[in-house]
């Protein structure tokens, strides 16, 4: 595993402020940047069409439901806006939140939409109407993360109050509550039928048992906050993203630090917001440095 190397197959620049989210299908890469736009990429150039979008608010989530054929945006206001890709218009807005909405989840079987915000409540939206079919207030602060586990019966969110909650697709009655992130809870992922992980403000990383929900492992990984988590090669890596400006790659067999890429290696200059796994073998990270990166082994 120590052979494993990740290698820069791709920069993507062009945004005048820090780089929020990103999502792609087939053919682009869409991202949400802090100077209040969103802007389509060619994954193989890594050059910007013609597709983009002014916004009067900072966009902090996206998602790409209903097979690709239509873009969610999250608003720092808390407005939900959902554009038509094909036709390149807005065709509906929103009003669910009050406050900024920090992640997306889309359940295809069931045909929803998870957002939640900046006051730890959780809308459900039928995607096919977008009517809203259920709002969840959590008390539980801001909620960064919104995870459907594999067999999409369940999701799990991370709360600001450091907790991890899972809840039923179907009731949506909470199922668990876990976890206990200093400061708050950040990133989650399952990388096996056994073991998830989560990371948090604490800039600690917490290996989980999947059926019982108990700590196996908890150790230190970056010098702050871990804002995202994948799992990679069939769960025996994950890759953490972190506001220390760094990326790492770790074997999940012993925990090794099997790599770290920072800004001499060719990686972020400032903190790296999201990651967003393309493949088993390659992934994509965004940056307050407002670039765009994909990386590859």
């Amino acid at each position: 595993m120590s052979a494993i190397n990740f290698h820069k197959s791709l920069s993507i620049s062009g945004h005048a402020g820090p780089v929020y989210a990103i999502v792609e299908d087939d053919s682009y890469i869409y991202s949400a940047s802090g100077d209040k736009f969103i802007a389509r990429w060619s994954k193989q150039l890594g050059i910007q069409d013609r597709f983009s979008i002014k916004l009067h608010d900072t966009p902090f989530a996206l998602s790409l439901v209903d097979q690709s054929k239509l873009l969610v945006v999250g608003l720092q206001s808390g407005t939900l806006l959902v554009f038509d890709i094909e036709k390149r218009i807005e065709i509906k807005q929103l009003v669910g939140h009050n406050y900024g909405i920090f992640a997306f989840c889309e359940h295809r079987t069931n045909r929803h939409l998870y957002s939640s915000d900046a006051n730890g409540n959780i809308c459900v939206w039928d995607i096919n109407t977008f009517d809203l079919v259920l709002k969840i207030p959590t008390n539980a602060g801001k909620i960064r993360r919104i995870i459907l586990n594999e067999s999409a019966s369940s999701f799990v969110i991370c709360c600001q109050d450091g907790t991890l909650r899972s809840f039923d697709c179907d009731s949506f009655n909470e199922i668990a509550t876990f976890g206990n992130h200093l400061l708050g809870a950040t990133a989650y992922v399952t990388f096996s039928e056994l073991f998830s992980i989560s990371g948090g403000k604490d800039a600690h990383l917490c290996v989980w048992n999947i059926h019982t929900n108990e700590l196996v492992l908890r150790f230190p990984a970056h010098r702050f906050v871990i804002y995202d988590i994948i799992s990679l090669l069939d769960g025996k890596i994950i890759v953490t993203a972190s506001r220390d400006k760094t990326i790492k790659v770790w074997d999940t067999k012993n925990w090794d630090l099997i790599q770290k890429i920072e800004a001499k290696h060719g990686g972020h200059r400032f903190s790296v917001n999201t990651l967003m796994k393309q493949n088993e073998h390659s992934f994509v990270s965004c940056s307050d440095d407002q670039s765009i990166i994909c990386w590859t082994c």
